[in-house]
């Protein structure tokens, strides 16, 4: 059963306007990456440009898109060889992906293992 979570997507180009917020399936894993349940996201001016369109010529954006590339959250599951981590350990990533779609504006992301690094101690 696919499982769902809560985020914020748009489906086409454009203004802020074009943002909605409801159900998207969780990313499946695959070999090396991780789940992070996610407890904060960043907004970077680098969204609203990738959202507009204004970089979709060298930065190419899957519909519905999840936006946002900056990510501190906590590991929920990991695929078998995504062992650096463990579960429950709080994480901090930039977690830009070389298409958008799987953004940080939502509960959960699957990102490679090697994007994240272990939260600070203090």
């Amino acid at each position: 059963m696919e499982r769902k979570m809560r985020a914020a997507y748009y489906k086409e180009f454009g203004s802020n306007e074009k943002i909605k917020v409801g159900e998207l399936a969780i990313p499946e894993l695959k070999e090396g990456e991780v789940l992070i349940k996610i407890k904060a996201a960043a907004v970077n001016p680098v969204d609203a440009a990738v959202r507009e369109g204004y970089l979709s010529s060298f930065i190419p954006v899957h519909f519905p898109a999840i936006p946002g590339w900056d990510v501190a959250g906590v590991i929920e599951e990991r695929s078998y060889s995504a062992r650096r981590f463990n579960m429950g350990e709080e994480v901090y990533a930039y977690a830009r992906r070389p298409t958008v779609q799987h953004g940080t504006f939502a509960e959960y992301i699957v990102i490679p293992e090697s994007y994240i690094a272990a939260k600070p101690k203090t």
